[in-house]
Order: structure tokens, then sequence, then C-alpha cells
């Protein structure tokens, strides 16, 4: 009788949990809120990202909990179980050197290892006294600044810097390749790609979607890139993200890196879209089984 009683205890306790897990898994997998933080640092590791890698490119620093890049690029993997519309990826890092140059990317695509560069740090430009305008165009800033002691007009857009000055000499780029499609489409501009050896008094302006990272203290520094889904490759709900330091032997100083963060956002589920959402949801759920 006691016996009894027990099993059936014991029954119970685990339907519950099965009930208690099945629920996490469809919250972990639907996400209600539409916004996921991710963070992994030396000190603190998290499940869902693997790296940095390869091992033989770092030294890890255990007593100051960072890791010294001596090689670049490296790589981490981040594991995701459903697409998002918009995917932060942040590095904290630190570094004593005035010509760094890092850059944050993805990888965009299996074929021939393509990978999509973002700047993140450029220490010759942090060097350079200019004034700038910055626009925002769809997920990204583009700044407008200006060199050679030039001031800078009213503008809404940041093309509108070759309607007002079209004969302008050494127009200097430093931007995604998506946002060179505007440029490319302007006859006889006098543009040139922007060299690190160049000083505010070698162009007239300068375009860039660089944006000098957060400042958090003590020397440590924040670089943020915003990457939407087409512009990354998604191999089995894992993304392949890198962080390139080019030339870092050459270039002098260290660079420390103390943690990577991963912010993702989609349309959070609300009672308009609950219906629409749930079925695809429990689709997709059935064809794993």
């Amino acid at each position: 009788m006691q016996l009894n009683k027990i099993t059936r205890i014991i029954n119970l306790v685990m339907i519950l949990l099965g009930v208690l897990f099945l629920f996490f898994l469809v919250w972990y997998d639907i996400n209600p809120s539409g916004k996921r933080s991710i963070e992994h640092s030396f000190k603190k590791p998290n499940k869902l990202v693997y790296g940095p890698y390869p091992a033989d490119r770092l030294t890890n620093k255990s007593s100051e909990n960072y890791w010294e890049v001596v090689i670049d690029p490296i790589y981490f993997d981040l594991y995701i179980p459903r697409l998002y519309q918009r995917i932060s990826f942040s590095a904290i890092f630190k570094t004593d050197s005035n010509k760094a140059v890092i850059a944050l990317g993805g990888l965009g695509s299996d074929q021939g290892w393509q990978i999509t560069l973002k700047p993140a740090y450029n220490g010759y430009l942090e060097n350079l006294s200019l004034n700038c305008k910055v626009f925002l165009d769809d997920d990204d800033k583009i700044s407008v600044c200006a060199g050679r002691n030039q001031s800078l007009p009213e503008m809404k857009i940041w093309q509108d810097i070759f309607r007002i000055f079209p004969d302008a000499d050494y127009v200097m780029y430093y931007l995604p390749a998506d946002k060179m499609e505007s440029i490319d489409k302007i006859d006889n501009l006098k543009i040139g790609l922007w060299e690190n050896s160049l000083t505010e008094n070698d162009f007239d302006f300068l375009l860039t979607g660089y944006q000098p990272p957060e400042d958090l203290g003590d020397g440590w520094k924040k670089a943020t890139v915003i990457f939407s889904p087409d512009e990354l490759w998604l191999a089995g709900h894992i993304y392949k993200f890198v962080i390139s330091i080019p030339d870092l032997s050459n270039r002098g100083g260290q660079v420390k890196l103390q943690a990577v963060e991963f912010y993702l956002e989609k349309e959070p589920i609300n009672r308009y879209n609950f219906q629409e959402k749930f079925l695809r949801f429990w689709q997709r759920l059935k064809s794993r089984f």
C-alpha cells in the first residue's frame, strides 16, 4: 500500500518535470519577448558560444581574466535555436597600440570562406581631429567627416555630400560594402579608399561606417557591429563570427580580449500574431519528430 503511494508520487513528479521541461524548450525556442542577450567572457563562459579558437592564436591570462590575441583572425561559434531579424556582435577589448585596426565579422557563405567584416576600431582614425555628422542608414550609422578645414553643410542624408560638393577632390571612403552602391552610381567622382597613413589634411571629406567604440574605463572599450540574417550564413543553428586584427605583429602593442556579446532581436509575440506564430512553431516542431 505504502509502496503504491510512493510509486504514484514518483510518477506524478516525473510527469510534472516532463511538462516543465517541455515548456522550457518551447519557451526557449519561441522566445516571446523577441530579445535575447548572450555574453561569453573569459571569466564566465556561455554554453551557447564556442571559442575563441584556434587556441594557438591566443594566450590565456587567467590571473587577469582576458585572452591576449597573438595571431589573427580568431573565431567564435554561436548556437541559436531559431532565426532572428537583427544580430549585434560586440567585443570588449583593450589595446595600447595607436595603430591597431580591429574588424568584427561573420561568415557570410560557405563558398570560399566568405566573411563579412565591419570596422570596429581604428587607431589611426581615433587620433584624427575630425568634424563629423552621423546619419542613420538602415541599421548602419554613416559619418560624413570634413578634412582640410572644410565645413559641413546641412544635409538630410549622407549622400547629399555629392550633390552639394560635386567637384570635391579626394573624397575618401571607409564604408560597408553594401553602402558602396550609392557611390558607384555617381559619374566623374574623385574618390579613393581610405588609407591609414592619411591625415585630415589629405582629403576634403571622409565617408565612413566607423563609429568609435564605447569607453568602459581603465582602457577597456566595447565595439559593436550589427548584422541582418542575409549577411550571415547559418549552418545547423550555428553562426560563425570572427575578430580580425590585420598585420597585428607589425603594428606593435597588444590586443586584450575580455568578452564577446551577442544581442539577438526578432518580432515579439503578442495577441495579434500569436496564432500565426504558434502554428508556424507547431509545424517546425512536428518536422523534428
